[in-house]
């Protein structure tokens, strides 16, 4: 690991979109929110920000993954991130 990196909001630098403008607008930009109060990535029921693949033994007695995910707060299962975070299948 390089020390010489400067760290930026978690990141080893700031995103070249942003290099090169004042402090304050590099923060508004890296805390803006498209829906203030409830994070991009959220369950559309119950807000939570995190899902899990569904498992399922195979013929064989095996693990497999599903194809499915469920939300790890209310257990809405689903097979598009979008369900999970509009509510809305989509095709």
């Amino acid at each position: 690991m390089h020390t010489s990196n400067v760290l930026y909001m978690g990141m080893r630098a700031a995103p070249k979109a942003i290099q090169g403008t004042p402090e304050s607008a590099r923060e508004s930009w890296h805390n803006a929110s498209m829906n203030p109060g409830r994070p991009m990535n959220a369950c559309h029921r119950c807000g939570a920000t995190a899902y899990r693949p569904v498992l399922d033994r195979d013929p064989l007695g095996a693990m497999r993954p599903t194809g499915r995910y469920q939300c790890v707060r209310c257990k809405f299962s689903f097979t598009d991130v979008r369900e999970w975070r509009d509510g809305t299948a989509h095709g």
